[in-house]
């Protein structure tokens, strides 16, 4: 009787044995599942990171370009403002000797009307157009070619 009671004792102890060599085997492989899951979780990471540095990087690039399309449209609307500011100063002085030389044809034509030698067919004081006497006899049209032409060559 006391060797069954040693041999089931034995037998429990075993049976002891392998439940807990069970344990620590579901123990181990639930460990390194765990591990495989840290690595991958670390691999996952550091892709990650490695993307948003990249996005940053190129999120720098696309700022950079973009404030230098900024700064080049401010340039040429400076320009553009620059042009229409010269092109009013150039209108405006064009108009100015226009103005200048309609007068000074409507004096030419009112000092030469009167002594009646211009072979105007109109009467200078009745022209209050002020160019119209002198454009009938071709002098202010000429006058403005030779002008526009300086105005050009210079």
């Amino acid at each position: 009787m006391l060797t069954a009671v040693t041999v089931e004792a034995a037998t429990v102890e075993l049976d002891d044995f392998d439940a807990v060599i069970k344990e620590v085997d579901e123990a181990r492989a639930r460990l390194e599942r765990r591990q495989a899951e840290a690595e991958q979780a670390s691999i996952d990471y550091a892709a990650l990171q490695q993307r948003t540095e990249d996005e940053i990087a190129r999120l720098i690039e696309v700022e950079e370009r973009r404030q230098i399309d900024e700064a080049i449209e401010r340039e040429l609307q400076r320009q553009r403002e620059e042009r229409a500011r010269q092109d009013a100063v150039a209108a405006q002085a064009t108009a100015n000797r226009q103005s200048a030389a309609s007068a000074a044809a409507t004096s030419s034509s009112s000092s030469s009307g009167s002594s009646g030698s211009s072979g105007d067919s109109s009467s200078s004081s009745g022209s209050s157009g002020g160019s119209t006497g002198v454009a009938a006899r071709g002098e202010a049209p000429h006058r403005r070619r030779r002008r526009h032409r300086t105005l050009v060559a210079g």
